[in-house]
């Protein structure tokens, strides 16, 4: 093999290393000159190549500086630009760095499209965070001074609720708070501006009870000494009533007399604490001794013990006996009036016998009488109760009266009747005292305290036999309802935190719910419905704002068919949505349409520079009757003029042509016009400068 050959052998291994490495190249191309000198156009080969390395270097030199600068958007554009086989010491370590920084820096600026336009905090740290990776990086500047207008106009909207509260215009402030509701997202700032505005109304209305309740303790302060002394002296002349009862045994209405006292002295709490205590004392001291609690009895001392008066046959007739159970009778103590008169049975059986069926006929119908007494004394205790509002009790005074009624085999349908009205009447009384707590528990919405309430009512009513189909349909209605309110409620969450798909889901979960259960009337269920329509016109319009953000990033990489494709996204997006037709969207709309012009544009200013790129050695063999194994290198395409539907491009490069012992190297430049109206070419200009360089010996 002759060098020739090897040099031969040796090229094509070096065309190989191009894309590898440029240097490693270069020495081949110099070792096979040195081999074969006469190797056609190789001295030429050299030449470019090492006039590429020189022009890589300062290009080199250039994206350094970029990178120490910030500029990285720049400096990854002309490291992109870059020869694959061009290296040097830190290109790998910049090159992982700047598109690093390229990726987080597209993440964030897509991040900041799904976030709400209302949310203009997380906007701007996103774009700060971005701008820090990439600072160079286009369009993230304009968009941070938008943000800050829009945060300066929010933070003199602040200043001017904050000043109308002070003020003490509550009502201003709270209009002008709903207004800024709409613009911005309701962050922390706001709910403290709406805490403020509450607590301001809460403060007057306190302030108002205030002045009432100390109106109330002076007032109360002048007539209490009053009422204390009163009610001693009303206690004292009770007292003196006290022991003529005694005298006469009337032991009933002298224990009534001496709870009257304690009754009364009890409520005297701050004066006359003397009289009280040496009153008190004395009425204790008899409600407490034998003889009185014994007489309380119906008892008497006979023969150093007590008994029954109606066990000392000799000490009366039969009628004191039964006058004494006629007086049990009168003051309503049923149950000792029922002991006396059959104490008064017993007394009877000592009497004659033909006088004895008489007074035994008498004696049952009194206790029938008592009997009939005590169910009614019942029946009233349990009004009394009913009128306190303290219904379970009631209940139980009413079911005992039933108990009596049966127990003693009273026979009178009409109090039986009575009874059973007046249970289903405290059971009604207390199924509305559950169903009012539900509904404060609704009106303050804590939804599931409210259903849980309601079905305590609904169990209450079934339990004790009063649930009817109405009041069963108005529980199960209340229930449904606050089932809907509880899950809008969820999704108005959803829509003020701007997540529209959550937003949407419940709200049409909602809806359905209302249908199923016929609250489609229900206001809650409009304003729903409404909501639901505005969260799937916002999801349209968030899904066009991300796709219009990740259209700008592909139009700074020049990746213009893939912008059109994102723009005919949005357009998509648009027709499909049933809210085509409203006017934000058609403001989208249009401006979408103005964008895919200006991107066709730059797709066909795109295709022609790669047209141009393709062909433009040809053409400049043809521009300078060049020899058709000329070769190029450092082509600059410049778009010169677009007007009048002519296009005007400015086309250099650089050659080198070995001849003998000297070599030239020349810098081609044309100006080159396309006219779109026919679609042809033409040269308007050309020029040509050379340098002649002595032959160089490798």
């Amino acid at each position: 093999m002759d060098d020739f050959q090897k040099a031969e052998i040796m090229l094509e291994d070096a065309e190989s290393l191009r894309d590898m490495d440029l240097k490693l190249a270069l020495e081949m191309l110099k070792e096979a000159y040195n081999m074969a000198p006469d190797y056609p156009n190789l001295a030429n080969k050299i030449f470019l190549l090492e006039s590429s390395l020189e022009e890589m270097n300062k290009t080199r030199d250039r994206l350094l500086k970029m990178y120490e600068d910030g500029e990285y958007y720049k400096a990854l554009e002309l490291l992109n630009n870059m020869p694959l086989g061009y290296t040097f010491s830190r290109k790998e370590e910049i090159s992982k760095k700047l598109k690093e920084n390229l990726r987080q820096t597209e993440d964030l600026l897509t991040s900041t499209s799904a976030v709400s336009q209302q949310d203009l905090s997380k906007k701007m740290d996103a774009l700060k965070s971005a701008l820090a990776l990439t600072p160079d990086f286009p369009g993230i500047r304009e968009k941070m001074q938008e943000i800050e207008k829009d945060i300066e106009q929010f933070k003199a909207s602040i200043e001017q609720i904050n000043s109308t509260i002070k003020t003490g215009d509550t009502k201003e402030a709270q209009e002008l708070l709903d207004s800024l509701g709409d613009k911005y997202l309701k962050t922390g700032t706001l709910y403290e501006l709406q805490e403020k505005i509450t607590r301001r109304i809460k403060a007057r209305k306190k302030n108002l009870a205030l002045i009432l309740i100390l109106i109330f303790v002076m007032s109360f302060s002048i007539t209490y000494g009053a009422y204390e002394l009163r009610s001693i002296k009303k206690a004292q002349s009770t007292w003196e009533e006290v022991a003529p009862l005694i005298n006469e045994e009337n032991f009933e209405d002298a224990h009534k007399k001496s709870l009257e006292i304690l009754a009364t002295l009890v409520g005297t709490r701050l004066l006359w604490q003397s009289q009280k205590k040496e009153l008190s004392t004395q009425v204790t001291e008899l409600l407490n001794s034998d003889s009185f609690t014994e007489g309380l009895k119906g008892n008497i001392l006979f023969e150093g013990r007590y008994i029954p008066k109606a066990a000392v046959l000799n000490t009366g007739s039969m009628n004191r006996v039964v006058s004494e159970a006629d007086h049990f009778l009168k003051t309503e103590r049923f149950e000792e009036a029922i002991k006396a008169y059959q104490n008064a049975l017993i007394v009877s059986a000592t009497i004659k016998s033909e006088e004895s069926s008489t007074t035994k006929a008498a004696i049952n119908t009194l206790i029938k009488q008592a009997q009939l007494g005590r169910v009614n004394k019942l029946i009233k205790d349990g009004d009394r109760l009913y009128d306190t509002i303290n219904f379970d009790a009631a209940v139980g005074k009413y079911q005992e009266a039933a108990r009596f009624l049966k127990k003693d085999n009273i026979e009178d349908p009409s109090i039986l009747r009575k009874i059973d009205s007046s249970i289903n009447r405290a059971h009604l009384a207390s199924l509305d005292g559950l169903i009012s707590t539900a509904n404060r528990y609704y009106n303050s919405l804590d939804y599931d305290s409210a259903i849980d309430q309601y079905n305590k009512a609904l169990s209450f009513a079934t339990t004790n036999k009063i649930a009817t189909q109405e009041i069963k349909n108005l529980l199960a209605k209340n229930i449904n309802i606050t089932k809907l309110d509880k899950l809008i409620s969820s999704g108005d969450h959803r829509f003020r935190l701007a997540e529209w798909e959550s937003a949407i889901e419940i709200y049409e979960q909602a809806i359905k719910f209302a249908e199923k259960n016929g609250l489609t009337n229900t206001p809650s269920i409009k304003q729903t419905t409404q909501r639901l329509a505005e969260s799937k016109l916002s999801r349209t319009i968030s899904i066009c704002n991300k796709l219009d953000q990740e259209a700008e990033i592909l139009w700074a990489r020049n990746e213009f068919a893939k912008v059109m494709a994102q723009y005919q996204h949005i357009l998509t997006a648009i027709k499909s949505s049933a809210y085509s037709t409203d006017s934000k969207l058609k403001e989208i709309q249009a401006e979408t349409l103005a964008k895919m012009v200006k991107t066709d544009r730059a797709i066909f200013l795109d295709g022609k520079k790669v047209y141009l790129a393709k062909n433009y050695e040809s053409i400049m063999r043809r521009a300078f009757n060049l020899s058709s194994d000329a070769s190029f290198l450092n082509l600059e395409i410049i778009l010169l003029s677009d007007k009048d539907n002519k296009l005007l491009y400015n086309i250099s490069a650089f050659s080198y042509e070995k001849k003998n012992r000297t070599g030239k190297y020349s810098r081609y430049e044309i100006q080159y016009l396309y006219d779109t109206d026919t679609d042809s070419w033409q040269l308007t200009k050309k020029n040509m400068s050379s340098t002649q360089k002595e032959d160089v010996i490798y």
